[in-house]
């Protein structure tokens, strides 16, 4: 395997991740369904000893003046997505960290989330 083709395989891992019920979740199936809002956000995968696996965690920054709850962002979800796709949690975040071309540091929220 050529090195590019292990960097690309590497950097793609987010994309999709096997449950203790061998269910894939794909992470870009719940970013499109959340696109759809006025907000910007970003899912991860947080390591969950019940699952033994991890779950999907969705950080969400609201536009200014919209009010919407965790609970009503997950039925939203759930109404989109199978089940098993649908993000566990749904955090709050002032503003999503990004580097210095933009893109948002999805390590960062993983870290973060798993010192808490």
């Amino acid at each position: 395997m050529c090195r590019t083709a292990l960097k690309t395989l590497i950097g793609r891992k987010w994309l999709r991740r096997e449950s203790a019920l061998n269910e894939y979740e794909y992470f870009l199936d719940v970013l499109n369904v959340l696109s759809d809002l006025p907000s910007q956000s970003a899912v991860v995968g947080i390591p969950d000893e019940t699952l033994m696996s991890e779950s999907v965690v969705a950080f969400v920054t609201l536009a200014p003046g919209a009010t919407v709850t965790a609970q009503e962002l997950q039925k939203y979800c759930r109404d989109r997505l199978a089940i098993y796709k649908c993000p566990k949690r749904v955090e709050f975040v002032e503003q999503l960290p990004k580097n210095s071309t933009g893109k948002i540091m999805k390590r960062a929220l993983r870290d973060r989330k798993g010192a808490v």
